[in-house]
């Protein structure tokens, strides 16, 4: 499975799933491959839209964003 959501793939990261590769695509940019079967991909993913982790990620831009 692969995916170019960073804050995704930390929430992956906090249940130890890992990249198996990481292709950088440009500055601060890159697609992350995982070795996870579709069916897992798929409820981790409907689990991350209903997580607390999704909101902490758009304070994180938020904050982001009064640095512009």
């Amino acid at each position: 499975m692969r995916t170019r959501n960073i804050k995704f793939c930390a929430y992956l990261r906090m249940f130890k799933v890992f990249p198996i590769e990481v292709k950088k695509l440009g500055h601060g940019k890159a697609e992350y491959v995982y070795d996870i079967s579709q069916a897992d991909w798929d409820k981790l993913k409907q689990n991350f839209d209903k997580s607390e982790f999704i909101e902490y990620g758009n304070c994180l831009d938020a904050v982001k964003d009064l640095a512009y």
